[in-house]
């Protein structure tokens, strides 16, 4: 059935003067509607508010305790309410979840609903609706450099753990892996607000990073020269701790590092994660030397710091 023919034909069927062909016309289209998706009618959300509206015009034209006249108008209703509930199961939007996953050694670009671009770093999986509402909420496991398309009106958050980072748009990275005992907010543009247990711990600018201690909720800002990088397929360390350092290689490259506990070492370091684990261990072996420390391979995939 043409558009404008099945418009006129719904406007005279709700206004009570189609006779009785268009009622058995409109009738055998909704058939046709219920058993076939590609039907697809012009102005759904008017013809629903035109429905819903003379529901309640009828049901207000009626004097109370007359049973017989409601007889009537529950059998002139039955049409229209299966109109409007044919019409909302095919029409209404339907929002689902999307997980994006990455591997060792992976980096994914992903394109979230309002345009805000995502690095997916290695070992990290991102949780996202089809479409956003008035939030834009998102969800991270690992880590990830968010470059947030800018909306005053509806924020964007992202959670992971106990970690909730807030902006209206704005570009930083997040570092949340579960076998790191910290998590890293770091800042390329804008402002970023960042809460722990439900607790503001602080509002970031760019250049800054703010550390929590996932035990004891702990936070420690301060500024990193690196901060225009966060962008890229790099092993970024700034002030890390060797357990943390062990972390995230151990994300980035399938391998197992035994460490000594409570050293109190702090590295930084900025490395191409496109080169193989055996480079990146030799450069590491370089920063661990004026430690007296170094790292030695004791079988396939496996070493120790010592």
């Amino acid at each position: 059935m043409e558009n404008y023919k099945l418009e006129k034909l719904i406007d005279r069927y709700l206004s009570g003067t189609a006779t009785a062909t268009e009622q058995q016309l409109l009738e055998d289209w909704l058939d046709d509607l219920a058993s076939n998706v590609a039907i697809r009618p012009i102005d759904i959300d008017v013809k629903r508010k035109l429905a819903k509206k003379r529901l309640m015009d009828q049901i207000k034209a009626k004097e109370p305790g007359v049973l017989f006249p409601y007889a009537k108008v529950a059998a002139a209703l039955v049409p229209l309410l299966l109109l409007t509930a044919i019409l909302w199961s095919y029409f209404s939007p339907t929002v689902e979840n999307i997980t994006v996953t990455t591997v060792y050694g992976e980096f994914q670009e992903v394109w979230l609903p309002d345009s805000t671009k995502v690095l997916l770093k290695p070992n990290s999986s991102l949780t996202y609706p089809s479409s956003f509402g008035n939030e834009r909420n998102v969800q991270l496991q690992g880590s990830a450099f968010f470059d947030v398309k800018r909306d005053t009106i509806n924020p964007f958050m992202v959670s992971s753990e106990n970690l909730l980072v807030q902006v209206l748009g704005t570009s930083f990275e997040v570092v949340s892996y579960k076998n790191m005992p910290e998590q890293r907010i770091t800042v390329a543009s804008g402002r970023v607000s960042v809460s722990h247990l439900d607790i503001e711990k602080a509002i970031l600018n760019p250049s800054h990073q703010l550390v929590i201690d996932k035990t004891t909720g702990l936070s420690e800002m301060s500024q990193v020269s690196f901060y225009k990088q966060l962008n890229s397929q790099r092993i970024i360390l700034h002030e890390a701790s060797l357990e943390q350092m062990v972390a995230l290689l151990s994300t980035y490259y399938p391998i197992q590092i035994n460490h000594p506990k409570e050293t109190g070492i702090t590295l930084s370091a900025n490395l191409d994660a496109k080169l193989e684990v055996s480079s990146i261990l030799e450069a590491l072996n370089v920063v661990l030397e004026k430690y007296t420390l170094s790292i030695h391979q004791t079988e396939k995939n496996k070493y120790e710091i010592q």
